[in-house]
């Protein structure tokens, strides 16, 4: 059985409350311990709702790397998805419509998938990478 069940199951929620650890243990040679493991659980139902956004940021950012490659391909653009770096997308575009392309790209980036909150990306227009980043 992985860790966090077992830290769970042994400790239950007072695991997530310092207070009550501290109330628990004070004194004890084991309250250093269960500190950590606090700590540690803690990490993990962190890490559980983390994974779950950072996917969701992940799939946004590759529909988006697909939507603007077929706008650019859509419109004969001479251009290019040249890399996803985590949620940056870097495009390659004439440099006389790199200023057109930059809204364009924010808007894609914005619009090609809906949540109950609106995304905000803003473009950069940039020679390189190390200039843009």
């Amino acid at each position: 059985m992985p860790r966090a069940p077992k830290l769970w199951q042994a400790n239950g929620a007072t695991l997530l409350n310092s207070l009550e650890l501290w109330k628990k243990y004070n004194g004890s040679p084991r309250y250093d311990s269960k500190r950590g493991e606090g700590k540690e659980m803690r990490n993990y139902l962190n890490n559980g709702k983390n994974f779950q956004i950072q996917s969701l940021a992940a799939s946004i950012t590759n529909r988006a790397c697909i939507a603007i490659a077929r706008e650019l391909k859509r419109k004969g653009i001479d251009g290019h998805v040249c890399a996803q770096v985590h949620d940056q997308i870097i495009v390659k575009v004439p440099k006389d419509m790199a200023d057109m392309w930059r809204k364009s790209v924010q808007f894609i980036m914005e619009n090609t998938y809906k949540i109950s909150i609106p995304l905000k990306a803003p473009a950069e227009v940039a020679n390189n990478f190390y200039e843009g980043h």
